[in-house]
């Protein structure tokens, strides 16, 4: 009967809570780990600022020499069309041998070659000048027939 006699204006509260009075060191390592990569973040961003840096210079210093073997090209097929007229006119009039005619007209296509060569290496020149910019500095279409 003891059990059915029970007394319910009683009332209990339980409050529980925690908090950490040492925590390793843990806080100071996340701090030094986030120091170090920030680190790597700003070592990152300065290796791609190199990058971009090295890319238009060796692709203005490309270009560069593009231009130049444009113009030593232009002059070798000057030298070897006139070296071609002149074994042509010698084997025409009989002084000259058919083997030396035959050489000029190969330096002069070998010439020729060469500077159709050095105009694709300066298009190409100017394309890699046009990405590494990130702009459209030389339009391909400026200088179609010249």
């Amino acid at each position: 009967n003891d059990l059915l006699n029970t007394n319910y204006n009683s009332w209990s509260l339980l409050l529980n809570g925690s908090w950490t009075l040492f925590d390793g060191f843990s806080t100071a390592s996340k701090i030094k780990e986030a120091g170090a990569d920030l680190a790597a973040i700003e070592a990152n961003e300065d290796l791609t600022r190199n990058s971009i840096i090295l890319e238009v210079k060796d692709a203005c210093l490309n270009l560069n020499s593009a231009v130049n073997s444009i113009s030593s090209a232009k002059k070798a097929v000057e030298s070897a069309d006139e070296n071609y007229r002149i074994s042509r006119e010698k084997y025409r009039s009989g002084i000259g041998s058919n083997l030396e005619m035959i050489d000029a007209q190969t330096a002069l296509t070998e010439a020729r070659t060469n500077l159709y060569q050095a105009q694709f290496d300066y298009q190409i020149a100017r394309a890699k000048v046009n990405r590494a910019l990130g702009e459209d500095l030389y339009s391909f279409y400026e200088t179609v027939g010249k």
